[in-house]
């Protein structure tokens, strides 16, 4: 019987369709934390980016099985939508969504265990400070128009961290992971060069090695930090929320963040086109099973779930009766407020439901759900 574990089962076989190292041995497809663990660990591995994710210190327990099942969505979902051309992508799509979808709750630590992580003593200058981001301006001096939209500016972000730290009472787990992603990317860059360096004559580093060059049988070039900007880009975002309801709108104003405020302004939600990875992980961090059912065994719930591909989206259908979707079904409709897509129930509601993306010249106000 078609469900979702089956669904990710036929992805993970095609391994061309996800894996950008390809050609690798891969073990069963599980969706446990011991394969889920072994998944993430093996891709930054064999990217040369073991130093870049230590997930037995990094990674919280409850969101490892989770990560993997938003991974493999996400290369469902992006195969639902026929202007989500992988070509479009440079180097190449499965390299940004590895580096971004396995690597984005990074920080949830820091936002979950506030004991730890103080509210209070959690400032942006003294996370930085901490953990020696070297970075300046955060990333770079400008955002890649690929990754965010442009109502994030520096400003608004660096607001917006305040806004949830001092109103919210949590520290923002998206400006963690990508502030942690860039830096530990950079690093590891330098520390591979230096190690090419060593293993190269002298000459031929020199001539070569100041733009591009091989180490662990990849290929390495200075470009790839633009790569590194947008992954990291689209995980400090992915945390960001509109404001939609007019009873927020005047802490948001206090707050100085009127380029989050959308009543009234549907066109400002976060699009396929414009920000289409962004989006992707956006609507696939919402829909994975997982996370809205943490008390259920993984496998178990894939089963009861099965989503398929309909003209310009897809369909969930809940398979099982006994699971009780009203409140997954309740955040999916809400999605509709802050990203262009529209969520409509079919037979009534409570088994069903179909997404359809917004495209540009097709705008809708009205809400589905």
């Amino acid at each position: 019987m078609e469900n979702l574990l089956s669904t990710y089962k036929c992805i993970y076989e095609k391994s061309t369709l996800w894996d950008y190292y390809e050609e690798r041995h891969h073990k069963q497809f599980d969706i446990n934390e011991i394969f889920s663990k072994a998944f993430i660990k093996k891709y930054f591995k064999d990217g040369c980016k073991e130093s870049v994710f230590n997930i037995s210190k990094q990674f919280p327990k409850e969101r490892i099985s989770h990560t993997v099942s938003t991974f493999f969505l996400g290369i469902f979902i992006k195969s639902s939508f026929s202007s989500f051309d992988i070509k479009n992508f440079e180097p190449d799509f499965r390299y940004l969504w590895f580096l971004i979808c396995l690597f984005h709750d990074v920080g949830y630590e820091y936002e979950s265990n506030k004991d730890k992580y103080s509210i209070d003593k959690y400032t942006l200058t003294h996370f930085k400070r901490s953990k020696k981001i070297i970075c300046d301006n955060w990333l770079i001096n400008s955002w890649h128009p690929q990754a965010i939209p442009i109502e994030f500016d520096l400003n608004t972000i660096q607001q917006y961290y305040e806004f949830c730290r001092k109103e919210k009472n949590f520290v923002n787990h998206g400006f963690i992971g990508g502030l942690l992603l860039f830096n530990k990317l950079l690093k590891n860059f330098q520390d591979i060069k230096l190690k090419a360096n060593k293993n190269e004559r002298k000459i031929w580093f020199d001539k070569c090695l100041e733009n591009s060059f091989e180490f662990g049988n990849l290929c390495w070039s200075e470009a790839d930090k633009e790569f590194y900007q947008q992954a990291s880009e689209v995980i400090l975002a992915h945390n960001i929320w509109f404001c939609a309801e007019k009873e927020d709108r005047k802490l948001y104003e206090d707050y100085k963040l009127d380029n989050l405020i959308i009543i009234g302004h549907p066109e400002k939600r976060i699009s396929l086109e414009k920000s289409p990875l962004l989006f992707l992980l956006a609507l696939a961090d919402t829909i994975e099973p997982l996370k809205a059912f943490p008390d259920i065994k993984s496998e178990c719930l894939l089963e009861k779930i099965k989503i398929i591909k309909i003209e310009k989206g897809f369909q969930i259908e809940i398979l099982d009766d006994c699971l009780d979707n009203d409140k997954w079904f309740k955040n999916i409709c809400e999605m509709q407020e802050w990203l262009k897509i529209s969520v409509r129930k079919i037979n009534g509601g409570k088994d069903t439901l179909q997404l359809n993306v917004i495209t540009e010249g097709d705008e809708k106000n009205k809400i589905n759900c």
